[in-house]
């Protein structure tokens, strides 16, 4: 039990440690619209708006920048001077832009550019529902962490094969029957799939009563 407990903790302390580098850059005060803004345009996911991403953005509002207008706007964004826009420095521009007006260089009229922002906005936040409806915030971000790292096709449900890997992980060895058991008796809804609501109350229940199915370690 010990041995099973000490691996569900290094797994949970590796995915907690994993999502807040992930994260660190976007911390739960920053409005979700724009950070989904921010996140369309980090193409290259550095955690950071670069001057080509930033033209993209420009460019998708309705403002087509010349590369030497890019790099005036660029400076503007950049108030630490670090070479790139980070998430708090973009925020702060699309918040103050959202109420006067995208106009660093305006090729089509203010309400053009206003109904592009709010288009896109839109957009995002409609797909950034989709992808986390199957994840409120109310459950554990931990657990969360560990529903996402396993769901390996993602579908947003934990199938029978993840549901091997989850076990293997923490120290349970499952035969294929063993895990059919087991997972029928995580599938609460006989749905034929565990969903985030399904695994969390196991995974909550497993850490305070021990993983146990198939004690192996």
């Amino acid at each position: 039990d010990e041995a099973i407990a000490e691996k569900v903790k290094e797994l949970e302390a590796a995915l907690v440690e994993a999502n807040a580098v992930q994260n660190e850059e976007a911390p739960v005060t920053i409005d979700g619209t724009i950070r989904a803004v921010f996140k369309k345009y980090d193409a290259d996911k550095s955690g950071h708006i670069n001057a080509s991403e930033l033209k993209s953005v420009m460019a998708d509002i309705g403002i087509d920048l010349s590369d030497e207008e890019v790099e005036a706007s660029f400076a503007q964004l950049d108030k630490d001077g670090s070479g790139q826009i980070d998430i708090e420095e973009f925020t702060a521009w699309w918040k103050d832009s959202s109420k006067t007006g995208f106009s660093v260089k305006n090729d089509a009229p203010d309400e053009a550019i206003a109904e592009k922002v709010k288009e896109l906005e839109a957009a995002l936040v409609e797909a950034n529902a989709v992808q986390n409806e199957e994840a409120p915030v109310t459950i554990d971000g931990t657990i969360r962490a560990v529903f996402k790292k396993y769901d390996a096709d993602k579908s947003g449900h934990i199938n029978a094969s993840e549901l091997k890997s989850v076990m293997a992980d923490i120290g349970i060895d499952l035969s294929d029957e063993e895990v059919e058991a087991s997972f029928a008796q995580l599938d609460k809804d006989g749905s034929g799939q565990i969903d985030i609501e399904e695994f969390t109350a196991w995974w909550k229940d497993s850490s305070k009563t021990g993983f146990s199915v198939k004690n192996d370690a």
